[in-house]
């Protein structure tokens, strides 16, 4: 199954049925779900981390949406910031999905579906989605929620915890994954997939496999290994 993305949207319009699956491993409460068009059909979270079994997750949350897995035709990846390991992995089982059966990609920024997800919650207003970047610092973009639409007011940012008491000052109200851990007070809201469904819903903006890459605001290092030694003896 292939269409070009430059028909994807007349298609879309004309009554093409769009089956989209979605995966979102950015915090440690992961979650698969499936979606047509903008209708959710089923949705599955583990908060278990590391250990989460995203595959059996995958095969549950396709069986109760009575989905097979070649009906799947395109997979929406919550590419974070967040959790390097889990955006990894869910890159990482749509980069294969993708080799198997040639489903069209497209990522979804986290902090935008915690945003989503918040306003589906009820929140409104101006808001500062945060999210741990480490080394003391969080990750920050703003949005004003409104019963129907979601405006971006700031873009993303590292900012440390004294600048995000300063947007509360301001009149921001907090919201994000795993707020506790990072010693702030504020609404307890997750990016979950069911977000990156309506999210998904309506972009052409489709990645090939290669290109798709964590959100991540500090270039990434990696230190090499020093070469084995042989010990005497």
């Amino acid at each position: 199954f292939a269409l070009s993305v430059s028909n994807t949207a007349e298609q879309m319009s004309d009554g093409f049925s769009m089956i989209c699956l979605a995966l979102e491993c950015s915090t440690s409460r992961r979650s698969v779900a499936v979606a047509r068009d903008a209708v959710l059909l089923a949705e599955a979270s583990h908060s278990a981390g590391r250990e989460t079994p995203l595959f059996s997750m995958i095969v549950g949350v396709l069986a109760r949406a009575s989905v097979a897995r070649h009906d799947v035709q395109s997979i929406a990846i919550g590419l974070g910031p967040g959790s390097y390991t889990g955006i990894r992995i869910a890159i990482a089982a749509a980069q294969g999905w993708e080799l198997a059966h040639s489903v069209r990609l497209l990522g979804v920024d986290s902090v935008e579906a915690t945003a989503h997800r918040a306003r589906l919650l009820g929140l409104r207003g101006r808001i500062a989605v945060v999210a741990d970047a480490h080394r003391g610092e969080c990750y920050v973009a703003e949005y004003d929620l409104n019963p129907d639409s979601i405006v971006p007011l700031t873009p993303l940012r590292i900012a440390t915890r004294p600048e995000v008491e300063v947007l509360r000052s301001a009149g921001a109200r907090i919201a994000g994954p795993e707020l506790e851990a990072l010693g702030l007070q504020g609404d307890s809201v997750f990016p979950d997939a069911a977000a990156l469904t309506d999210l998904a819903f309506g972009r052409t903006s489709f990645l090939p496999p290669e290109q798709l890459e964590p959100i991540y605001l500090r270039p990434t290092t990696f230190v090499k290994a020093r070469p084995a030694r042989t010990l005497p003896g």
